[in-house]
């Protein structure tokens, strides 16, 4: 009789034990959730069935790698090799602000020499500065990287991008305005947006040397710009959306500056672009400015100065063979002047036009004039494509 109570006392107390740990991990479940955990994601909204959309695949990295593949960091420390190149990058470079950390080196502050040890440089910073990320789990972020006005050339911006990529690290801004971007360069970038998992605010690529024609190839809209426009058409976090409380979501359209470059017929890629897309899920804006979020649009972008590019070369390539089928090419500077004065025509250049259609008379260049008759189809087609740009600005 006394093992039997003994026993019913024991499973009451276990039994009271039991209840109270189940009790304890009710109420903390129940409870605020700890300050160091990230909210959950906020989910893409159902779009509904979209139109047909090519996935861009990234582009494999130099010389057949996978996407993201970049030289591995060094395994010395560049703080420790070279302290006082490390100490100014943190001195010029480095710019906290509210919200975040810029990294700001233009106006030939970092030249295509000083661009090994600036890679270098964000190798060691990033880790001492934010930590390791796979201990955090946490992404490496910047506010803004701006390397404007450095000339950098291509290969450059590439080595640059590619180690972004390799890096993880997520910036808001990204400027690189009166460089020397190249098809290649971009191609890169392209491939940045891809893989980061957040959007970008901002692509700043005025006055470089990208050229595109989306009337080029087997294929209209092959060009790389149209590409980078598909990427982030097809990117999962763009748009961007912000909730206003009280005003609700709005979407922050994606500013990306082109002008200054070579990309013929923007208007005619743009066209291309909302065919292709539909009108209700592109959305090219007249301002950076948030908007109601309708939850139709996939592409929402804002293209200041698109449509300011240089003058294009082909034009003159074309005319120099004009000239040369002439006959021009052994008349001396007779045929240098009428070719020179039809290539001002093509650039809209008047003044020019006549003072040089003036020397080539005044020589008594009845080549010159056989320069004209051989460049006038050129000229005009050359003014159906401005009318046609005319009617599609309008």
């Amino acid at each position: 009789r006394t093992t039997t109570t003994r026993r019913r006392t024991e499973a009451r107390r276990l039994t009271t034990a039991a209840l109270r740990l189940m009790a304890r991990r009710r109420r903390r479940a129940s409870g605020p959730p700890h300050p160091g955990q990230m909210p959950p994601p906020r989910a893409r909204p159902e779009l509904g069935p979209a139109p047909h959309r090519p996935i861009l695949q990234p582009a494999p990295g130099p010389q057949g790698e996978p996407p993201g593949a970049a030289a591995a960091p060094p395994g010395v420390d560049f703080a420790v090799e070279k302290p006082a190149a490390y100490r100014a990058f943190e001195q010029m470079a480095i710019r906290p602000e509210q919200g975040g950390t810029s990294i700001a080196l233009p106006n030939s502050m970092c030249l295509d020499r000083h661009v090994p040890d600036f890679l270098s440089c964000l190798r060691c910073w990033f880790p001492r500065t934010f930590g390791d990320p796979k201990l955090t789990k946490r992404p490496f972020r910047l506010r803004c990287l701006d390397l404007s006005a450095n000339a950098l050339s291509d290969d450059s911006v590439c080595s640059i991008m590619e180690t972004m990529r390799t890096l993880d690290v997520r910036v808001e801004r990204l400027l690189f305005a009166r460089n020397g971007t190249r098809q290649r360069g971009l191609n890169v970038i392209t491939q940045y947006l891809w893989s980061c998992p957040d959007a970008l605010w901002e692509l700043d690529l005025t006055d470089n040397e990208v050229f595109a024609d989306p009337k080029a190839g087997p294929t209209p809209g092959s060009d790389i710009v149209s590409a980078l426009l598909r990427c982030i058409y097809n990117h999962s976090a763009y748009p961007m959306t912000v909730d206003y409380g009280r005003e609700g979501m709005k979407v922050v359209p994606f500013l990306l500056r082109l002008g200054g470059n070579g990309i013929r017929y923007p208007e005619k890629l743009l066209r291309q672009i909302r065919s292709k897309g539909g009108k209700e899920r592109v959305h090219v804006c007249a301002s950076a400015d948030p908007y109601p979020h309708t939850g139709q649009e996939y592409l929402a972008v804002c293209l200041p100065d698109f449509l300011s590019q240089r003058a294009l070369e082909a034009s003159s390539r074309q005319l120099s063979a004009a000239a040369a089928a002439a006959g021009v090419a052994g008349a001396g500077d007779r045929g240098d002047a009428s070719a020179s004065a039809t290539s001002a025509a093509l650039r809209g250049d008047a003044a020019r036009c006549c003072a040089l259609r003036g020397a080539a008379g005044a020589a008594g260049g009845a080549r010159g004039e056989e320069a004209d008759a051989a460049a006038e189809p050129l000229r005009r087609g050359a003014e159906g494509e401005e009318a046609e740009e005319g009617q599609g600005r309008g």
